[in-house]
């Protein structure tokens, strides 16, 4: 049986041309196989890199 964990951070960074600190993610550990070509490592939703409405501040971060 596959289990998949699940975790709330307080933030993430992500990287792109720019760099978006978000607040509202979870982050899920799979320990199997994404895909039969394991052409995937992580996945990440587009409305993560898309939605700018959940940014948070750099001060703001303890």
């Amino acid at each position: 049986m596959d289990c998949l964990f699940g975790f709330k951070p307080d933030y993430i960074k992500i990287y792109d041309e720019e760099e978006c600190i978000r607040d509202d993610v979870m982050i899920g550990i799979y320990n199997g196989r994404l895909c039969k070509s394991n052409l995937y490592t992580s996945l990440i939703g587009l409305n993560i890199l898309t939605n700018r409405k959940h940014l948070v501040k750099e001060n703001s971060i303890h």
